[in-house]
This record gives C-alpha cells, sequence and structure tokens, in this order.
C-alpha cells in the first residue's frame, strides 16, 4: 500500500479508525495524528493488536517484529511513517 497511497492518506485512515474502532468517538476522545497514544492511555496490548490487524488488512502491510516497539506508536504520524515505509 505504500506505494500507492501517501503517509498523509495512511494516517487520516489511521485517525478515523482509532476514532471509530479503539474509542468512543465522542468528542471528550477525539484525536489527531499528534495526540500521544500511549502517554494517554488509547493504545493497550489489546487495542494495538486490533491496530495491527488493520494495518494488515485494510492498510495491506503487514509490520515486521523488529518494528513492534512503542517508539514507532507514540503518535499516528509514527505509525503512519512505519506503515509508509513497509
Amino acid at each position: 500500500m505504500s506505494d500507492v497511497v501517501s503517509e498523509e492518506e495512511i494516517s487520516a485512515r489511521l485517525v478515523q479508525f482509532i476514532r471509530e474502532r479503539l474509542l468512543d468517538g465522542t468528542a471528550e476522545h477525539d484525536i489527531d495524528e499528534r495526540t500521544p497514544l500511549l502517554d494517554r492511555g488509547i493504545l493497550d496490548s489489546m487495542k494495538t493488536a486490533v491496530l495491527l490487524n488493520f494495518i494488515r488488512t485494510e492498510l495491506g502491510t503487514q509490520l515486521p517484529p523488529a518494528a513492534l516497539d512503542g517508539a514507532n506508536f507514540v503518535d499516528v504520524r509514527t505509525i503512519a511513517a512505519m506503515v509508509h515505509a513497509h
């Protein structure tokens, strides 16, 4: 997917997925591409597994185990950059 879709589009799709599937969709839990996902507790181990499944099935990117590091999941921008690179 990274050859066809821009990093910005990946970021937009990730934000939408996180809002709709990992949060309750209310304005009080709204996020953007710079929201600290780990620091705010938005991502935990279960939600990260759900997110990785979305990345694999919907974005078409299988991330290598070496990429599954907290530094790559700080915010949507870092996740989008990682997905785009693979």
